[in-house]
């Protein structure tokens, strides 16, 4: 509204705007969002001290968006149940405990991985931030005799993050982070390679066929429905 001359003008657009995108084209700015805002809560608890509020937020978003910190990196544990959030929560709140830490490489290592969440401006598609993280050195051998290096495992990918999704590994299924345990019981069982199951994808589009492509059994929600895809 304004002015034309000294008349009062008033113009008016109508407009249907989705609540939420179905597409995948702009949702790296809900992760790049979700990345600063872990890096400004790890920042607040360094300054200010914990507190259960941004610690449950942190765990919350962490778990959400896939970006594992060194004080969720827990949740990429098999064994963890990602539906505890009373544990979970603890866990956070006991590891956060390395932010009392003010001197030496690691303390340096804590507030320099926060400045970068922090200061984060591009998010790498489908990667994890969990190892760009400092990781807290082990402790010195007390004997003076300097050890053998532990030999190297094959890494297992416990986290995988697709289009606006994040999975974890349980139980050797993915599973999408925001399933409860009621609807994984009544998830719709379609097995693939079947009749029904190709009937599905040809009724989906490529964003969500892309939910379809994992290695294991995959539990994910496509609109309102939880689903089972059984290999």
């Amino acid at each position: 509204s304004g002015k034309v001359g000294d008349e009062l003008k008033t113009f008016r657009f109508d407009a249907d705007l989705a609540q939420v995108s179905d597409g995948t084209t702009h949702s790296y700015v809900e992760k790049l969002w979700a990345t600063r805002r872990i890096g400004t809560i790890i920042d607040q608890i360094d300054l200010n001290g914990r507190n259960e509020e941004l610690v449950n937020e942190l765990v919350s978003l962490s778990k959400k968006h896939g970006i594992l910190t060194p004080y969720t990196s827990f949740l990429a544990d098999e064994d963890v149940d990602l539906r505890a959030t009373s544990a979970n929560m603890q866990r956070a709140y006991s590891a956060t405990e390395d932010l009392n830490e003010t001197s030496g490489a690691y303390a340096n290592a804590q507030r320099s991985a926060k400045q970068d969440m922090m200061n984060q401006s591009v998010v790498v598609a489908n990667k994890p931030m969990a190892k760009r993280n400092p990781v807290r050195p082990a402790p010195s051998n007390r004997g003076g005799v300097a050890s053998e290096p532990p030999k190297a495992e094959e890494e297992k990918e416990t986290l995988q993050q697709v289009g606006t999704k994040t999975f974890f590994l349980r139980n050797n299924h993915w599973i999408e982070s925001e399933i409860t345990a009621e609807e994984e019981k009544t998830a719709k069982v379609i097995k693939l390679m079947t009749d029904e199951y190709f009937a599905f994808t040809r009724s989906q589009t490529p964003e969500v066929n892309q939910y379809l492509n994992l290695d294991r059994t995959t539990i994910v929600r496509i609109g309102s429905q939880v689903y089972k895809f059984e290999r």
